[in-house]
Formats: C-alpha cells, sequence, structure tokens
C-alpha cells in the first residue's frame, strides 16, 4: 500500500513536469545514471550539475535521483555483481 501511494506521488510530479520531451527526457535520464551510482551523499547535487552542463530538465534529473533509494540500491548492487561474476 505504501509503495503504491509513493508511486502515484512520483508518476503525478513527474507529470507535472514541462517542457520538450528530450529536454524532459535528457535530465530524468541524467538523474537515473547517477541516482545508480555509489555516491550517495551527492546525488542530486551531482545530477543538478550535469543537468545543467548538459541543459537537461533539472527538476526531472532530481526525481530520476529517486530511483537509487535504499530500497533499490541492494537490488541493483546484486544485479551488477552477479553481471560482473557472468563477465
Amino acid at each position: 500500500m505504501m509503495f503504491k501511494n509513493i508511486a502515484r506521488r512520483f508518476t503525478d510530479r513527474f507529470r507535472k513536469l514541462s517542457g520538450d520531451p528530450h529536454y524532459v527526457g535528457k535530465g530524468m535520464a541524467i538523474g537515473v545514471f547517477i541516482g545508480v551510482t555509489p555516491t550517495f551523499p551527492f546525488h542530486t547535487t551531482i545530477a543538478l550539475a550535469l543537468a545543467t552542463m548538459f541543459r537537461g530538465s533539472r527538476p526531472a534529473a532530481a526525481l530520476g535521483v529517486w530511483f537509487g533509494n535504499p530500497f533499490t540500491m541492494p537490488l541493483f548492487y546484486a544485479a551488477s555483481y552477479k553481471a560482473g561474476m557472468l563477465l
């Protein structure tokens, strides 16, 4: 139930972003990319800086960072470890 509420709030915020789809998509991609890196205390700062540098949506980058939260990070790290062991 809690996850459904969080997902709904996230999608509502994402739908309210304005601008060209390419602009918003670029910001979201930057945010998700930075969100899965192990630089925990600096995720939002790095994402905002890169969104500014690459002319992407800063609010979308800030939202994208939330894909790498404490609940999903163990899944990302486990998948990365298994992929590394296969290679």
